[in-house]
């Protein structure tokens, strides 16, 4: 998942109670932290802290949801170096919600 923001964070948040695991990818490193300090611990164990958005992506073959801010932020984490595209493979699936 990629972008804790006013929509990410709740979503991000039900998937976990409801007993997934997440990997997660935010420009702004702190609120994956900020995240993981607001759960119980059993649940806050299920995220995985991506270092890339292509390192958000659970498998080639994977889904990756996206909800950032602006169309630049967006270009930004499909395009860039890391990018989705760089990682997602021809089975992937990119859910931009944004």
């Amino acid at each position: 998942f990629i972008g804790l923001g006013n929509l990410g964070t709740p979503i991000v948040t039900n998937i976990l109670k409801a007993g997934h695991s997440v990997r997660i990818y935010n420009r702004t490193p702190s609120k994956v932290l900020d995240l993981v300090s607001s759960l119980p611990a059993d649940v806050a164990s299920r995220i995985h802290h991506a270092s890339s958005p292509r390192d958000a992506i659970p498998s080639k073959t994977g889904i990756v949801a996206s909800i950032v801010s602006n169309d630049n932020a967006l270009r930004e984490i499909i395009d860039g170096e890391e990018g989705i595209l760089s990682g997602i493979g021809s089975g992937g699936i990119h859910l931009c919600m944004s």
